[in-house]
């Protein structure tokens, strides 16, 4: 068996678990959400192909949905975007393997998305360097594949389903973004930004219920970051 044979056998295993069937459901909702705001389906396969971002791809049509200009919706599906350079950062360094291959960098950055990053910060720093890639592109494939049937499936029951199941089909991509957060948590390093960000959520929706979980993220990520630094600089050099 290959490298790649095994990259991708070992990643679709562990996407046939829990992230398969939340994004699947999550996407269900989606395609429910496209259904409801006139959205063709060949649209709403195309934003799941190439932007495989739910919040981007909701706030996307939801602008369409409400007839905003164009350049609020790029904008609006943008700043839906900024979470995902620090994790791609994080990430990517992981894949490379030692070795400098900017295309194929630019290709796996493409795809990252919550429960991609997730699953890959899971298990790829503890995976031999030449099963990293296969690995990761394997549950590309996995996620994006249920991503689009998803998306048709729901897409094609629209009218059956109630509007307030559709949107707590979405919601469940966060909640398993926090879950997956906690489990995967093991030093205080990784405990630290979840337990700073939760705590100051309350003061931040307070101040300004529009930026309060970028506030709570930014203020919880820093803080950490300068607590723990060396440990986390440590903790890359050994990756």
């Amino acid at each position: 068996m290959t490298r790649t044979e095994a990259g991708f056998r070992m990643a679709f295993r562990d996407a046939a678990r829990a992230p398969a069937a939340v994004l699947c459901l999550s996407f269900i909702g989606f395609g429910v959400l496209c259904h409801g705001n006139g959205v063709s389906l060949a649209f709403a396969l195309y934003t799941t192909i190439f932007m495989y971002a739910l919040p981007g791809q909701v706030t996307l049509v939801d602008q369409i949905g409400r007839d905003m200009p164009l350049w609020t919706a790029a904008l609006a599906v943008s700043l839906t975007g900024v979470r995902l350079l620090p994790m791609t950062i994080a990430l990517v360094p992981y894949l490379r393997g030692g070795r400098e291959t900017r295309p194929v960098d630019y290709l796996a950055s493409h795809f990252v998305s919550v429960t991609l990053w997730i699953e890959s910060m899971r298990r790829v720093p503890f995976l031999p360097r030449g099963l990293r890639l296969p690995f990761y592109f394997g549950l590309t494939t996995m996620l994006v594949g249920v991503s689009t049937l998803g998306t048709v499936a729901g897409y094609l029951i629209a009218d059956r389903l109630p509007p307030i199941v559709a949107a707590s089909l979405i919601f469940l991509t966060p909640v398993y973004f926090f879950m997956g957060l906690s489990a995967n948590a093991r030093a205080a390093a990784d405990f630290a930004p979840i337990l700073i960000g939760f705590g100051m959520a309350p003061f931040f929706m307070w101040l300004t219920p529009s930026l309060d979980l970028v506030l709570s993220g930014l203020v919880g990520g820093t803080v950490s970051f300068l607590l723990f630094r060396r440990k986390l600089a440590s903790r890359a050099e050994k990756a």
